[in-house]
């Protein structure tokens, strides 16, 4: 009984790993949203449930969903957070100013939580309308995380010259297919761009 509680908890616990892999490999989703914190509390109390039911019986079970989903969940923001960073990097290493803003708030179990709020893009318009590789670079990671979002996210453009250059990269990647554009291109002196979840960023 003991090899075989053993097995299936060895199981349990590659599976809910695998998960996480794969879903970084595959880029996963780039904004903070219900459906991608969904899905890994899912798997978290799906897998602690089933621990807990191994080793506790039916209050095992309960306690181990929630447990598993906290973590689950947890992981979550954490992995949409570093993704946003990525982008961050990459528009640093091309030359740009950017910043990812969080937003700690306390979950219903007293829980301090880190959120992704937003990534703001300060751009040289010159290195967007004749981009060097490094330019291109970060576009292409920019569209990778858009593409690869489950939730429409809010991408707004901002600025005179090379404004409509910025939208034509993305849109030459095909990354604003199932997001909300923003256009204020030669209505806002700044030139930025923001991606976020909260159509009000400013």
């Amino acid at each position: 009984m003991k090899k075989t509680k053993l097995i299936m908890t060895a199981s349990l616990i590659t599976m809910l790993s695998g998960c996480a892999t794969l879903d970084q490999l595959s880029g996963g989703g780039s904004d903070i949203n219900k459906g991608t914190v969904a899905k890994g509390a899912g798997i978290g109390c799906v897998a602690g449930g089933a621990l807990g039911a191994i080793f506790a019986g039916k209050d095992g079970a309960m306690k181990g969903c929630a447990a598993g989903g906290l973590i689950g969940g947890g992981m979550a923001y954490k992995q949409e957070i570093a993704r946003a960073q990525e982008a961050a990097d990459a528009a640093r290493l091309a030359g740009m100013r950017a910043t990812v803003d969080t937003k700690t708030e306390t979950s219903a179990e007293g829980k301090a939580v880190e959120k992704f709020q937003g990534l703001v893009v300060e751009y040289d318009p010159a290195s967007v309308i004749n981009p060097d590789q490094k330019t291109k670079a970060f576009f292409d990671k920019l569209s990778t995380i858009l593409k690869s979002s489950k939730n429409e996210l809010t991408v707004r453009t901002e600025g005179g010259a090379g404004c409509l250059a910025v939208i034509g990269e993305l849109n030459g990647r095909d990354a604003l297919t199932n997001h909300k554009l923003d256009n204020q291109c030669g209505k806002v002196p700044s030139h930025r761009i923001l991606i976020s979840p909260l159509p009000d960023l400013k």
